[in-house]
């Protein structure tokens, strides 16, 4: 099969039941949030920034490292599967004793109460569940509609069980355990379908595997962990001035920028098999003009719609959130920035790269430690807000920079002209919603303008959707 119909494939696969899956997590989270209130969403905030952390430790850099290798030697893959899970285990047991101390020190300086030192524990036994997944092994074999049968599986259980057991503001502890409960039985059916299609399982021990696998993972891992730390950092000083309230409200405008990303998650999922085969200069550049400019598209279209229809998207999560409104305008614009991103973050990590995008973060976490102290103590939800932007701004600089530097191009001028095209659409389907017209007609409207111009412009060529599709050749090994 071609490089273009394998992408292809791969992103359909992805894609259907990625969006099924995330449709019904978006319907359960926003009922969570509707039933459980800002504060009590604050508190779930927090106990997600907290389990966070940990969460880094236990994915690192194996998922990576065990494509990268599989995609290139299948027969070791039981031998990655076994170490990568060996070491996951022992990180996931010493994380939780770790965090038992930490929080219990907390405790003992009334630095946390007694409801969110709860939350936490709950919250805290998803590491296991995270521990013991394979979804990496499928995505390496681009079997990726494995991953997609398991996405949607565990967020119907999440829908199923919260619409049924979570009816009041307390119940936060129920939907937590529901959530925690399936995410170990989907880790586990996704162990018993490996042994299934791969054959019987030994788990064996290779220490010296295991130790050039967290050498390699370190550099992937420390970058996670820096990007969590920009991530979760802001949202920790926001809960240490401001409260729960104002946590939960700036955590419910994070949580349509997740929904918002989801496809950034499929287009990566999708390309990064073909960027750990290719190694030729003109190879790389070809393959990543073709992910820069769909992320691009879908980027746009999503941070713009977001801006746009951010008032009829916060009023679905109730009255409580309506000062959610101008927060998620902010953040709007860290969709567009994160999808530039990852078009170069993508291909440098599939290239070994890691060590030099580890700087990217290290900019984009000065950037938002300093926005943070600088601006949530007056400003609050507002000024964790502008850091996010600041953030990633700092991030994408660098990563272009690096970017520039292996392969002598950012393809700028691409970007800005998807970028201009994009605000004539959004703005001609703004006033047409302030005219009257329904929210969802409004933006298709909008979406419809942006893609036709596009293609109007010859941003994207016929001839080249052929090519992805494969109706012409394309210069690369068959995938097998």
């Amino acid at each position: 099969m071609s490089d273009g119909k394998q992408i292809l494939k791969n992103i359909f696969s992805l894609s259907v039941a990625e969006y099924a899956a995330k449709g019904f997590a978006m319907i359960y989270t926003i009922y969570l949030m509707r039933i459980i209130g800002p504060e009590n969403n604050g508190i779930y905030t927090v106990a997600k920034s907290y389990i966070s952390y940990i969460l880094i430790f236990i994915w690192l850099g194996f998922d990576l490292v065990g494509i990268r290798e599989v995609v290139k030697d299948r027969k070791q893959i039981h031998n990655y599967v076994s170490s990568i899970l060996a070491i996951r285990l022992s990180i996931a047991v010493l994380g939780y004793l770790i965090l038992i101390i930490i929080l219990e020190t907390l405790h003992l300086n009334d630095s946390i109460d007694y409801k969110t030192r709860l939350v936490i524990y709950v919250y805290g036994l998803l590491i296991f569940g995270n521990a013991i997944h394979i979804y990496w092994v499928f995505q390496a074999i681009e079997r990726m509609y494995i991953n997609a049968i398991r996405s949607v599986l565990i967020n119907t259980l999440n829908l199923v069980g919260i619409l049924l057991f979570v009816r009041d503001k307390d119940d936060l502890l129920i939907a937590i355990w529901i959530i925690v409960i399936s995410t170990f039985l989907n880790s586990v059916w996704m162990l018993f379908y490996y042994v299934k299609i791969e054959g019987k399982f030994k788990f064996t021990l290779d220490f010296k595997l295991c130790r050039n696998i967290l050498i390699q993972s370190f550099s992937v891992g420390a970058l996670f962990l820096i990007v969590q730390l920009y991530n979760s950092i802001s949202v920790q000083i926001l809960s240490y001035f401001k409260g729960d309230v104002q946590t939960g409200i700036y955590g419910a405008a994070l949580q349509v920028i997740i929904f918002g990303l989801i496809p950034s998650v499929v287009l990566q999922g999708a390309f990064f098999p073909k960027f750990s085969r290719i190694d030729t200069f003109e190879e790389r550049n070809s393959i990543v003009s073709k992910f820069l400019l769909m992320s691009l598209i879908v980027g746009v279209a999503i941070s713009f719609t977001l801006f746009t229809f951010s008032e009829p998207i916060v009023a679905i999560l109730g009255k409580k959130y309506s000062s959610t409104n101008g927060i998620l305008k902010f953040l709007s614009a860290t969709i567009l920035i994160q999808y530039i991103s990852i078009s170069f973050f993508s291909p440098l990590l599939a290239w070994k790269k890691e060590k030099l995008v580890i700087f990217a973060n290290i900019a984009g976490l000065t950037a938002c430690i300093i926005f943070s102290i600088l601006l949530i103590p007056e400003y609050g939800y507002y000024g964790a807000a502008i850091a996010a932007i600041a953030c990633e701004f700092a991030v994408l600089a660098v990563a272009a920079f690096i970017f520039y530097r292996e392969q002598k191009t950012i393809y700028l001028t691409k970007i800005i002209t998807v970028v201009l095209i994009g605000l004539p659409s959004f703005i001609i389907g703004h006033y047409i919603f302030e005219f009257g017209l329904n929210v969802y007609f409004s933006s298709i409207i909008s979406i419809i303008i942006f893609f036709s111009l596009i293609l109007a412009f010859k941003i994207v060529r016929i001839s080249e959707l052929k090519t992805l599709i494969g109706k012409e050749p394309v210069n690369s090994e068959p995938v097998n």
